[in-house]
């Protein structure tokens, strides 16, 4: 039985998975085609800008919430704490975009655009919470398929309205109303197949799981950050085509690391039992084993990408992509390192590592932006792929040395087998 449980659960992550990492590609290529290049930028830098604010919404939560073998946290906590990330997420970038629109970088247009792509990605969060209930309970496949079916439908829609209206905003508006239709069909759904636990939150606890959990979220904002600096460089010194052409070559970025999260996200309940009853030669052997499948994984990406990623990339998009081959090969290959840095903070989350994390990833970032500046001033799209890949070069490395170390050392510490 938990042997087809967890075929399910990573069949049905890969389906979500799989629908998630198309949505930006699909759309892309359908605004550049019925809108032109310079719409595609707009909705790129949107898609973005929302994508950093979910952090936010997410907090970073999730692999917390699943890994909390011990049940500090109840459920009722875990929910407010997402009520209050899911606003801040949201007056955060109607805050930004009323900044952008004042001082003249953003039109209403655009700013409508990132608006409504951000209530999109809002969404999102708040499906987040709960499928991290139902992943602690073992049927991480109900949040695969809930997850994959309202993404699909968004996707469908979405596409349609595109078709139909030619107008970008509106039909990203009308895009989040079904979609928030659809969440909450889903929700009421999940609510009859998941025990709930019927507690209140104890006062003060929501503030303390935010300030637990305050280091994950830093870590992978700043993280995400990092992974953007190229686009929103291009966005201050460059221009709206320069950005969908940048787009373009870095789309597939998160589909290694969706890839790789289909691999290790239904492992992660079992890699925390193991921790806890500190079971480290167990951990070890386990976590060796992913990595080892991610790699494969990357292998495969980068020759398939070497062969065919410009030429599916052009077809998807109507344009000429062959000059930035180069470009498009060091971006893919930052993304495998990307994939790897973040199963690493994984790791150090079940370890209770994640402080660290953050004051390295902040390092990082600020070195990124010395250099992105530069480059991409000199060398333009070229500048920002080769700033991209030295940074998640960087990042790689030193997560890879905190857990050889955190994991040496917990093992010593406890004196384990």
């Amino acid at each position: 039985m938990t042997k087809r449980r967890d075929l399910w659960n990573t069949i049905l992550n890969i389906y979500s998975g799989g629908v998630n990492s198309i949505l930006s590609v699909v759309w892309v290529g359908i605004i550049t085609r019925v809108l032109g290049v310079e719409e595609a930028g707009v909705f790129t830098i949107a898609y973005s800008t929302a994508s950093l604010l979910l952090i936010a919404g997410h907090w970073s939560m999730r692999n917390f919430q699943v890994s909390d073998f011990t049940g500090k946290y109840n459920w009722n906590e875990y929910k407010l704490s997402r009520v209050v990330t899911t606003v801040l997420m949201l007056v955060i970038g109607a805050g930004f975009c009323l900044w952008m629109g004042m001082t003249g970088s953003y039109t209403a247009h655009k700013a409508t655009v990132v608006s409504g792509v951000t209530a999109l990605k809002a969404l999102d969060a708040v499906e987040d919470v709960y499928h991290g209930k139902y992943q602690r309970d073992g049927k991480l496949y109900l949040a695969g398929f809930y997850m994959g079916t309202r993404l699909l439908v968004q996707l469908v829609v979405l596409s349609a309205l595109l078709f139909v209206t030619k107008d970008l905003s509106l039909s990203v508006l009308i895009t989040v109303a079904v979609g928030a239709a659809v969440l909450a069909v889903f929700l009421a759904l999940g609510n009859r197949q998941i025990d709930f636990e019927r507690t209140s939150a104890r006062k003060g606890y929501v503030r303390r799981l935010l300030a637990d959990s305050a280091p994950l979220f830093l870590t992978n904002f700043l993280g995400f950050f990092l992974i953007n600096m190229s686009k929103y460089v291009i966005d201050w010194k460059l221009n709206d085509t320069a950005q969908a052409y940048y787009g373009y070559i870095s789309m597939p970025v998160f589909a290694m690391y969706l890839f790789s999260n289909f691999i290790y996200a239904p492992f992660v309940p079992s890699l925390s039992d193991k921790v806890a009853d500190k079971k480290y030669a167990g951990f070890i052997r386990q976590a060796l084993r992913l990595g080892g499948m991610i790699g494969a994984v990357a292998v495969v990406v980068m020759a398939g990408g070497a062969w065919l990623g410009i030429p599916a990339l052009e077809l998807v998009y109507g344009v000429e992509l062959g000059q930035y081959k180069t470009q498009f090969l060091i971006i893919l290959l930052g993304s495998v390192f990307y994939a790897f840095a973040n199963y690493f903070l994984v790791l150090l989350t079940i370890l209770r590592r994640q402080g660290l994390c953050m004051i390295s990833t902040a390092v990082t970032l600020a070195a990124s932006a010395l250099f992105s500046v530069a480059m991409i001033g000199k060398l333009r799209i070229a500048g920002a792929a080769y700033s991209y890949g030295l940074s998640m070069f960087v990042l790689f490395v030193i997560y890879l040395l905190l857990v050889v170390f955190f994991v040496g050392r917990q093992r010593r510490d406890a004196g384990a087998d």
